[in-house]
């Protein structure tokens, strides 16, 4: 794909910093027909947020970027709560499957999952009520992430 190699390359050069994993840098999103990427950020600015300025400068690409509210870390935090609790949200009649992290729509998390005792493909909003309430009374979770900022969606994996 067109400007694949440029945005790879400099999305390794940002992920093999030193100051990488302490930063402010969530997640990224590339264009590749405008070679741009979008940076989501939590936090304030930083030296390094500058040089990932000055790297996509030097490269030709185009950045865009978004503060968000949750670090990398408050988010595998929240991750980690709501995966500690799958067996209690399928007492619920709530199967998890996947935890969706930030992206460029949604700045907190996506949790999805079905009811295994339904053929709908929808939740139930009693379910999605019982799970939103569930998750509102994990201490690890709402230290770590605003309830609110959490989507619960349908969402089943199908193993080919």
């Amino acid at each position: 794909m067109f400007n694949d190699e440029d945005l790879g390359r400099f999305t390794t050069w940002i992920v093999t910093q030193p100051e990488y994993e302490d930063s402010g840098f969530v997640t990224s999103a590339n264009d590749h027909a405008s070679k741009a990427k979008t940076v989501l950020w939590a936090g304030p600015p930083s030296p390094f947020l500058t040089r990932i300025v000055s790297q996509a400068e030097a490269r030709g690409i185009t950045l865009v970027f978004r503060q968000v509210k949750y670090s990398r870390a408050d988010l595998a935090r929240a991750c980690e709560a709501i995966f500690n609790a799958k067996a209690a949200l399928a007492e619920l009649g709530f199967q998890l499957s996947a935890v969706a992290c930030t992206n460029l729509t949604h700045d907190g998390l996506r949790v999805q999952g079905f009811d295994p005792r339904s053929s709908a493909e929808q939740l139930d909003q009693r379910v999605v009520h019982a799970v939103r309430l569930a998750l509102s009374q994990i201490p690890e979770l709402r230290s770590t992430i605003k309830v609110a900022d959490i989507e619960i969606a349908y969402g089943k994996l199908v193993l080919l």
